[in-house]
Parts: structure tokens; sequence; C-alpha cells
């Protein structure tokens, strides 16, 4: 069935194997709905992104995320409670704020 699909890992909702297929990871089993899309935010995730986050259940920073503005990104994936991937994004340390107005609390 998956012939020269590459196997990326476990599914975290059923232990099937996950491969590669046109647009997305996808879990072998056909009773499993489990995917992730390889297009997040604009970056094409590699086998070894999707790996990570299929062992590891998080991913590290990953670059090249591009916002509906437009600008680029940087966050990483992990999963949600239903096995859903989701962005993190790492809190900014203070000061490093671009051009933004901060309005005053009375």
């Amino acid at each position: 069935k998956f012939g020269a699909e590459l196997l990326v890992g476990a599914c975290p909702v059923c232990s099937e194997e996950v491969h590669t297929k046109n647009k997305l990871y996808a879990c072998s089993s056909e009773t499993c709905a489990f995917v992730v899309w390889k297009v997040i935010a604009g970056k094409t995730l590699t086998p070894t992104s999707v790996k990570e986050l299929l062992t590891k259940k998080k991913t590290k920073v990953l670059e090249g995320f591009n916002s509906k503005a437009g600008k680029k990104f940087s966050a990483s994936l992990e999963f949600d409670e239903k096995n859903e991937v989701k962005l993190v994004f790492t809190p900014r340390k203070k000061g490093t704020t671009k051009n933004r107005k901060r309005s005053a609390a009375k």
C-alpha cells in the first residue's frame, strides 16, 4: 500500500506506522484518521521534523513559518490533547518588541 513512501515514525493514536503521502504524513491504519500536514503556516515540514514530533511529542524551534500578513516567524510544534499539531511560540524577552506602542494602564 505504501510502496516507496517514507516511514517517519509511530502514530501517537494507534501506534501503527506513519508514512509520507502527497500533501501530508498519515497513519497507515485504515481505521485511524491521524495526519500531519506537510505545509503549516507556509513552511514545508521535513520528515526529520515530523519524526522528532512523533517521538518526542514536540519539535525544537523551527524557522521559516509565514504569518497571514507575510511576516516570517519561528515556533516549535507539539501535539494538543486531540493529537493535532499546534504552533508553540517562545516568549519574547522583555524589551525585544519592535515598534510597538504600549498603552499606559490607568
